[in-house]
């Protein structure tokens, strides 16, 4: 059986480990990874989307075309910003920027998805985490990383760089 990885440039047997890029360095394996089941944290279920194979939408006359999507609305956060969500905390820890249990704040300027990832995983892990984002963008997405337990800065747009800059001098 063939599947589709995150990398659209590479389908793999089932016994690969999934990494973007094959670098194995950066990113978590998604072996012996099961999609259903019981799990001690949220964050194990990221990027444990399914994969579906379009049976309708490849070309009449090609026979040998095989077409995969991959269900990323499926991940916790509801969005494929979640893996990005992880894979910088997991990143930003394996290479001492930060350190679980120390109380360091994560601070994103976010219009969403990346926000609402990262609140999940930053609650998951136990870090603060301070969304500043421009006063248009939607109340739901603020409403969602407050959940998290997230604070959430509203600003305009002349104003989020002045209060980024406030928020990494604290």
């Amino acid at each position: 059986m063939n599947c589709f990885c995150n990398n659209l440039d590479h389908v793999a047997d089932e016994e690969d480990d999934y990494y973007v890029n094959d670098d194995k360095s950066s990113l978590r394996s998604l072996k012996d990874k099961p999609r259903s089941g019981i799990h001690s944290s949220i964050i194990q279920t990221i990027g444990q989307t399914p994969i579906i194979q379009l049976h309708r939408m490849t070309p009449k006359n090609k026979s040998n075309v095989k077409l995969y999507v991959k269900l990323e609305s499926e991940n916790p956060g509801g969005s494929i910003k979640d893996r990005l969500a992880i894979g910088v905390i997991e990143w930003a820890e394996k290479h001492g920027q930060l350190t679980p249990g120390s109380g360091q704040t994560v601070v994103e300027a976010s219009s969403g998805n990346t926000g609402i990832g990262l609140a999940m995983v930053c609650a998951a892990k136990g870090y603060p985490f301070v969304c500043v984002m421009a006063e248009s963008f939607s109340i739901e997405r603020r409403k969602l990383m407050r959940f998290y337990g997230a604070k959430v800065i509203s600003d305009d747009d002349n104003t989020r760089y002045e209060n980024m800059m406030r928020m990494e001098d604290r």
